[in-house]
Formats: structure tokens, C-alpha cells, sequence
């Protein structure tokens, strides 16, 4: 009887992430190329950021082909999600690294792993 229900659980669970995948997938909007290089423009850049916790300061770099590197360490991931307000990142281990964004440049850093927000600094080169 317990197999019985476990397996409608799996089920079930199955079905869930397959609705979520479609609705989400169709949620996705295509940018044109025009809303893209801007979108480029806006993230593409150096800032500081600065864990007031361990008194450390950390570089941010962010390519224009999208590449995340802190503290010159490429970040493995994957852009998930780019508007004009927020760049969601995932890294290899499944966190989101969020940079929000307010009149045209990103404004702070949030950093799912440690579950803190940092205010980014623009790095003057």
C-alpha cells in the first residue's frame, strides 16, 4: 500500500515540474538584438563589493558575454534570467547570484549562497 502511494507521489511531483517547465518556458521572452547590447551596456562592468561581516572587499567583473568573475575567478553557471532590473545567475552548486539594477546600472549584489545583499561600489579603472 505504501508503494502504491509513493508511487502517485512521484508522479505527481513529475507532473508538477513538467506544467512549471512549460509555463515558465513560455513565460521567456526573446530580446532583439537592439534590447540586448543595451541589456550588455547596463551589466557589463567592474564594481567592489564589500562583506562587512568578514571585512573583506570583493571585486565583481561582469563581461558583456556574460561571464561572472569575483575576485578574478570565473563563476561556473548560467544566466538565467536578464531585464532591465535584474541579471539572475546560477552557479554550478544550483545558487543564484542576483545583481539588481536601477536607473541603468546595477546597484547591489545578492548572493543566494550566503543569503546576503551587498551594495556594489563601480570600480573606477
Amino acid at each position: 500500500m505504501a508503494s502504491k502511494k509513493w508511487s502517485m507521489f512521484v508522479g505527481a511531483s513529475v507532473l508538477a515540474g513538467i506544467a512549471g517547465s512549460i509555463f515558465f518556458k513560455n513565460r521567456k521572452k526573446e530580446l532583439s538584438g537592439t534590447e540586448l547590447d543595451t541589456l550588455k551596456d547596463q551589466y557589463s562592468g567592474s564594481w567592489w563589493f564589500i562583506d562587512t561581516n568578514k571585512h573583506i572587499q570583493h571585486e565583481l567583473i561582469l563581461n558583456e558575454d556574460f561571464t561572472l568573475k569575483i575576485d578574478g575567478r570565473l563563476i561556473i553557471g548560467s544566466l538565467i534570467e536578464l531585464t532591465a532590473t535584474r541579471l539572475v545567475f546560477q552557479d554550478h552548486l544550483g545558487f543564484h547570484i542576483i545583481l539588481t539594477s536601477s536607473q541603468g546600472r546595477p546597484k547591489s549584489i545578492y548572493d543566494e549562497a550566503d543569503d546576503l545583499t551587498y551594495e556594489l561600489i563601480p570600480k573606477e579603472n
